[in-house]
């Protein structure tokens, strides 16, 4: 995988999964710089920074100036690697999303979608409850009132309630979506 192919410092990385550097190694003296790389464990190193090295790769290949007709080549999109993450889960009532939707119905409302109409029985009754203010704004336990707190929306018009990390009203996707279908 590597190996001593020019001075005493020098090594020539060539990785199936990214591209081949024979003709045109990336030395010792950048890797270091950009993953604190040393020899030593190499490719368990390399692996572990798939995307760092990704970004090295196109970085020296954009230096490369290509003839006229030549194509670069695509990006690569790496993808796959794990990570752990931390976060706060609020418990949410199973009776008074039910309560809910009996009431309020399983349609959007705001779009008026309903899932069971449009891709059938297997889905019916299928709707995101939304809270008309978040649990995180709460800050704790406290009684919902389903008919007051709660209403259905499918998950598109619940996306764009949060989208930007900002809280739409109910009213605001409406009007949102009515100037859509009128532009």
């Amino acid at each position: 995988m590597g190996g001593l192919t020019g001075g005493p410092h020098e090594y020539r990385i060539a990785v199936e999964w990214f591209l081949d550097l024979s003709g045109s190694p990336i030395g010792v003296p950048v890797l270091r710089k950009r993953l604190g790389y040393t020899p030593r464990g190499a490719v368990r190193r390399i692996i572990k920074q798939r995307a760092e090295v990704t970004r090295i790769i196109e970085e020296f290949q954009a230096a490369l100036s290509l003839l006229p007709g030549e194509i670069a080549r695509p990006s690569l999109y790496v993808e796959g690697s794990t990570r752990r993450v931390s976060v706060n889960s609020y418990e949410r009532s199973q009776e008074a999303v039910m309560r809910c939707k009996a009431v309020r119905g399983t349609a959007c409302s705001i779009c008026r979608l309903d899932f069971g109409a449009v891709y059938g029985p297997e889905f019916a009754g299928f709707i995101h409850i939304h809270h008309l203010r978040p649990l995180s704004e709460i800050g704790g336990e406290y009684v919902v009132d389903p008919i007051a707190d709660l209403r259905s929306v499918c998950p598109n018009c619940h996306a764009v309630i949060h989208h930007g990390g900002r809280l739409r009203s109910i009213e605001d996707v409406q009007q949102i979506l009515e100037r859509q279908r009128h532009a």
